[in-house]
């Protein structure tokens, strides 16, 4: 019997080439992985306010509680200190078309915060939360604490 010699066609060199492509891509992968977690490390300080929710929320909040977001679809932090609770503020205009400030009777009322993140800052004075996902001073999101969900107004982002 005859011994049939080998020959590469063009399905071989394509399963070859597929490998190849496949070997690669998860070598880049793993390389992306490493520089992408290099660009996070930077610790921020984020401040924030809940505007006019009802007072009995006010005691969701406690200090080390986990902040998540569905919008983002990121962790953004860990709550740290006590909330400051105020008398939400109430804008009403006049018949004298006069905008009048006024405090609500103790029912609702604003929360103001602050939570931890790990990222890094960005141009201008956002942030990326994980590397990933940016927030940025006067942006409002939505998020979740244990006891409560509720749109934050992210008021100050301070890198430490």
């Amino acid at each position: 019997m005859q011994k049939k010699k080998f020959r590469i066609n063009i399905l071989d060199f394509l399963i070859v080439a597929m490998v190849i492509l496949c070997i690669v891509g998860a070598v880049m992968r793993v390389y992306t992985k490493n520089s992408d977690e290099k660009l996070v490390g930077q610790t921020a300080t984020i401040s924030f306010l809940i505007q006019d929710i009802q007072s009995d929320s006010q005691h969701a909040f406690k200090n080390g509680d986990r902040i998540y977001s569905s919008e983002l679809e990121c962790e953004l932090g860990k709550l740290v200190g006590n909330v400051t609770v105020t008398n939400a503020v109430c804008y009403d205009v006049t018949d004298n078309a006069e905008i009048k400030k006024s405090y609500s009777n103790g029912l609702r009322v604003d929360v103001r915060g602050k939570f931890v993140s790990e990222g890094t800052m960005t141009d201008g004075s956002g942030f990326a939360i994980n590397g990933t996902q940016y927030i940025a001073p006067n942006m409002s999101i939505s998020a979740s604490f244990p006891g409560i969900k509720a749109t934050i107004l992210i008021t100050d982002v301070d890198v430490h």
